[in-house]
């Protein structure tokens, strides 16, 4: 799996980039973009968000309806995969991470091929 990052722009408060997210084997691209707040002040290693959106992706390849949660420390990041009517057996993904209730991060990438 490649990881693809655009330049940086700023929308508001949040930082905005361009995300392209490759599967090797299948070809599948999921591109979308991904926001986060300015004052993003979290102990959350961006390794780990990463190993989140790489496990999210496995499920979303196989086409997976759902929505999970999972806590770190202070966060809750929330994740919705709904599948995509326009791609065969492949799921959009939405991913929001909440801190103390405020939204601090959040990605939507939808499969392209």
């Amino acid at each position: 799996m490649i990881v693809e990052w655009g330049e940086l722009g700023f929308e508001g408060e949040f930082l905005e980039q361009r995300v392209s997210i490759i599967d090797t084997k299948t070809g599948i691209k999921w591109r979308g973009s991904a926001k986060s707040s300015i004052n993003l002040n979290t102990h959350i290693p961006v390794n780990d968000i990463l190993n989140i959106v790489r496990n999210v992706v496995v499920d979303a390849k196989k086409g997976i309806d759902g929505i999970r949660i999972y806590k770190y420390n202070n966060a809750k990041i929330h994740v919705v995969l709904k599948r995509n009517d326009n791609f065969l057996n492949a799921s959009s993904i939405k991913m929001n991470i909440d801190i103390d209730g405020k939204n601090m991060y959040y990605m939507e990438l939808d499969p392209k091929i």
